[in-house]
């Protein structure tokens, strides 16, 4: 027998997307911060299999799902392999001391008076090198925020400098992957440093939104 496979309402697509929000939206009120620990993963779970049985109804079979599943899967792989590789080095390098070491060496050699333009050169120069700007900011990231604490130093505005376009920027134009886009990245460069020194002194608060924008 001819399953007939109706194509999906809106209603059918946004049913499994509001279930979600609501899901993770409840177990953030119950569990806070604790809610990562298995709660949004269970809320995950939940919503797929509520996707899963509106395809059922709609008439697709379960072999089709599966073959769907497993094909979003390997798009997302590539993805998901890079995030294994700077979540193992972030955690060696923690464990093997290479953070608390820029952290002491980074005390006695950066100076207050230039420490923001110096990171956000720093990071430059790392995410050219191993063109991930994300990686960047979770490694030598965490020791600018250290030594920013220790020099007494604004949170925001390190944290401005090292989140800023400037890195992005950075892995953009690494070797053998310069795209069209470049002036776009500069102007946005641009502006993130001016809002940043604008609103840094003046608005701490402001000043990590305007040099992420």
């Amino acid at each position: 027998m001819t399953r007939k496979i109706k194509a999906p309402t809106l209603l059918d697509a946004l049913i499994p997307v509001l279930f979600l929000v609501s899901l993770l939206t409840l177990s953030v009120y119950l569990y806070g911060d604790d809610s990562s620990y298995g709660a949004n993963q269970i809320a995950l779970i939940l919503a797929a299999g509520l996707a899963a049985i509106i395809g059922i109804k709609n008439g697709h079979g379960w072999k089709v799902i599966e073959a769907g599943i497993v094909t979003g899967i390997s798009t997302a792989l590539g993805a998901i392999l890079i995030l294994l590789a700077v979540g193992s080095l972030i955690g060696t390098w923690i464990l093997a001391g290479t953070v608390p070491t820029m952290i002491y060496y980074g005390l006695q050699i950066m100076h207050p008076s230039f420490f923001y333009v110096s990171a956000c050169l720093i990071c430059i120069l790392v995410s050219v090198s191993i063109g991930s700007s994300w990686t960047t900011a979770g490694t030598i990231g965490v020791a600018l925020i250290g030594i920013s604490q220790g020099l007494g130093l604004s949170l925001e505005m390190t944290a401005g400098a090292i989140l800023s376009r400037a890195p992005i920027l950075a892995t953009r134009c690494r070797p053998c992957q310069i795209p069209p886009t470049w002036r776009r990245q500069w102007q946005a460069l641009n502006c993130s440093l001016i809002y940043g020194i604008w609103f840094g002194p003046r608005r701490p608060v402001l000043s990590l939104p305007c040099c992420c924008i």
